[in-house]
């Protein structure tokens, strides 16, 4: 399967969550060394007694004579140690970010419908390498579940349909938001569940960080694989019909204009838009975060890097 088919470019339906499953995109979530503390399905790089072989080395006082490598041993005559890595599991933790600005689209789909998507795909590639997942969803209040590991698959479709239903709560409300959004309170909950060696995933348009996130930011690298995945709308950099006198955009507070006909306008546009998306870059570097971006200009699972 090469492609997601929706329905609708504004609604999100629970089939296109399931078809996410399915996508022939390769081996997009390489298997990282985990830091966990937890017997599961990943190597990590702490050494012990397990199944993975790592090296052989010089006996050293203090090992376990259990785990010398008679066979190099015997080759080299010198006494030799095997050394091992634990597997270890690594927990997912994916925060979809559906607040009012994602709920905008000039091109195939909303953001919030690429958003939702990519999530649903991220949580079924670990799903499928035997991790737990969880979920929090940032639209003004928290909704954070856990998958368990006993029964991984279906509490995940229960997931599923949780996204599902808050997207369409966030449509139904859009109209009445005039709270400001905020994505501190998101990652806080994310620090309080995230203690270390989990894998996250950061999934939003990052309109919305604030300095006061940058330190929390920064807790979850030090201790986590955190990978930050930004939707971006061609519109929102870039206003190109230049024939066009006035554009009317109708947001939570009501109608405003644009006036793309104008030279001025048009470059102050882009200038802050410029400025917008080098802070946003700029943040996740000091932050040591992985950082890629996805655009509504075409159909995400098609974009480079994916």
């Amino acid at each position: 399967m090469t492609q997601i088919e929706r329905s609708s470019a504004v609604q999100l339906g629970l089939s296109q969550l399931l078809q996410s499953r399915y996508l022939n995109l390769g081996p997009q979530l390489k298997r990282h060394r985990a830091m966990a503390s937890r017997s599961g399905q990943r190597i990590s790089n702490i050494r012990g007694r397990g199944m993975e072989f790592d090296e052989a080395r010089h006996y050293q006082a203090g090992d376990d004579i259990r785990s010398i490598d008679w066979r190099v041993t015997a080759r080299t005559g010198k006494a030799h140690t095997k050394l091992f890595r634990e597997e270890r599991e690594q927990p997912v933790i994916i925060l979809l970010d559906i607040n009012p600005s994602m709920i905008f689209g000039s091109q195939h789909c909303l953001k919030s419908i690429v958003a939702s998507e990519l999530a649903a795909y991220l949580g079924w590639a670990a799903i499928g390498l035997g991790e737990r997942v969880a979920v929090v969803i940032n639209q003004g209040q928290q909704h954070v579940s856990l998958a368990s590991h006993a029964a991984r698959q279906a509490q995940w479709l229960q997931l599923l349909q949780q996204i599902v239903d808050c997207h369409q709560q966030q449509l139904d409300q859009f109209h009445k938001s005039e709270a400001p959004s905020n994505l501190s309170p998101a990652l806080e909950q994310l620090n309080l569940i995230a203690k270390t060696g989990y894998q996250i995933h950061l999934i939003s348009d990052f309109y919305h960080l604030q300095v006061q996130d940058i330190p929390l930011l920064q807790r979850l690298s030090r201790r986590n694989q955190v990978m930050a995945w930004q939707i971006t709308d061609p519109f929102e950099s870039q206003i190109e019909n230049e024939q066009t006198t006035r554009l009317q955009i109708e947001g939570a507070k009501g109608l405003s204009s644009l006036w793309p006909s104008k030279r001025f306008f048009r470059s102050q546009y882009q200038h802050l838009a410029e400025q917008r998306q080098s802070r946003i870059e700029e943040t996740f570097a000091n932050s040591s975060i992985v950082f890629d971006t996805i655009s509504t200009a075409k159909d995400w699972h098609e974009n480079n890097g994916i």
